[in-house]
């Protein structure tokens, strides 16, 4: 890592432990403290999120509670991800798995990729990235704007880090919060699970809450 990167990655990192922070030190109900999660951190309280316009990967524009109605993982990153992103989209598609293993019914859960680089992730380049790792994985982005109060309120940070002058524009990396966040089916954002990530654990954790809160609705 060269000099010019250090203090943005350096950022990037207070900003992650300070969200975690916030997020751990939440007072638990007592009901969700009994679930003794193996990866998850739930909130006492789930958090409402604004509901602004997503583009999803099949070129449709959708308000985000469009998307209740469903348990959801969701993860945020971007398609030229070198690294992170797509081992995470492999944990989450053998979370989808073993959820599907242990008998939850797919229409109780979704995966969703949320896109924190628009300018390059085109709705086509979001639906292949999703589809290669899973048939039923979904993903979105947003205009500039709009994606930066979603992620806001979702404690997701993300930092553009670009190329040295030599490299075209459009050479850049993203620096990013690396946990998959879940989503309780009025779409409220209701916990997380930090990386790295266990998929066995992740998919315990997910069919005790299942099991706890079956009758939320959207």
């Amino acid at each position: 890592m060269n000099a010019k990167s250090i203090f943005p990655v350096l950022l990037l990192v207070l900003l992650i432990a300070g969200s975690a922070v916030y997020w751990v030190e939440a007072p638990m109900a007592p009901s969700v403290q009994a679930l003794q999660l193996k990866a998850g951190t739930l909130l006492s309280q789930p958090r409402t999120l604004p509901d602004v316009i997503l583009k999803a990967s099949d070129g449709s524009d959708k308000f985000s509670h469009d998307y209740a109605g469903k348990w959801t993982l969701l993860f945020a990153g971007y398609t030229h991800c070198p690294d992170v992103c797509p081992t995470t989209m492999s944990d989450l598609n053998r979370v989808s798995q073993l959820l599907l293993q242990q008998g939850i019914d797919p229409q109780k859960f979704r995966i969703l990729f949320l896109s924190i680089d628009p300018e390059r992730d085109t709705a086509e380049k979001l639906r292949d990235f999703a589809r290669y790792f899973n048939p039923a994985f979904e993903a979105v982005t947003a205009k500039p704007s709009d994606l930066e109060v979603f992620t806001k309120a979702l404690g997701v940070v993300y930092l553009k880090i670009p190329a040295d002058k030599a490299s075209p524009a459009d050479k850049y990396v993203m620096d990013h919060s690396t946990a998959v966040l879940l989503l309780d089916p009025a779409f409220r954002f209701a916990g997380l699970f930090s990386a790295p990530h266990d998929p066995q654990a992740i998919a315990d954790d997910l069919v005790k809450i299942l099991a706890v809160y079956p009758d939320v609705k959207g």
